[in-house]
């Protein structure tokens, strides 16, 4: 049974801003579009959670006697005494937080008319949006892949706090993608 808590009333206020343009062009049996779109949004938050994180640790990684391997064995105080976590989260949010994002997108499309029964459709769409980042870089997430602060001679530990903006990290709460938002426009009428 699952337990509820209330930590207070959420101050959270949201605020997106979007501008687009578009322009469509008939040149003979072709009609030409091109548009694009910006936007960014904040979110600022009055929150006030624990600041001690919530972390949690399963028993996959003390089952045995191989821990990627699935089994009914392993304990996770065990697991957490080794400094092994599944995932934690850490949100102490104040009245002076902004979270932003931002949006970009354009497009070319080309709607030829090949005959009087056949029309492409063809284009191109890219899209790209910012993961959240705090104003001061305090958000945190567990790294299950970093060096543990705990080490033990003959056992490599890891996972960890990641801090956005520290150690080589961006500023973004995880790395931005720029290269997964290109999308096809195109389609065939009869």
């Amino acid at each position: 049974m699952g337990q509820l808590c209330w930590i207070g009333i959420l101050n959270d206020a949201y605020q997106d801003y979007h501008e687009f343009g578009n322009l469509t062009k008939a040149a003979g049996t072709h009609t030409l579009k091109i548009g694009g779109d910006f936007g960014f949004g904040l979110m600022s938050t009055g929150r006030f959670n624990n600041g001690a994180g919530d972390y949690n640790f399963g028993p996959d990684f003390t089952q045995g006697p191989n821990p990627f391997a699935a089994g009914t064995s392993g304990i996770g105080f065990a697991s957490f005494l080794l400094g092994a976590g599944d995932n934690g989260f850490n949100y102490t949010g104040g009245p002076d937080e902004i979270n932003s994002f931002r949006y970009y997108g354009a497009y070319f499309q080309d709607d030829w008319k090949a005959t009087p029964r056949l029309t492409l459709n063809l284009g191109l769409r890219y899209d790209y949006n910012t993961p959240w980042r705090e104003r001061f870089n305090r958000i945190t997430d567990w790294d299950p892949s970093s060096p543990s602060p705990l080490q033990v001679p003959g056992l490599t530990l890891v996972g960890g706090l990641a801090f956005p903006g520290a150690n080589g990290l961006s500023r973004y709460q995880f790395n931005p993608d720029h290269k997964t938002g290109v999308q096809p426009r195109s389609w065939l009428c009869v």
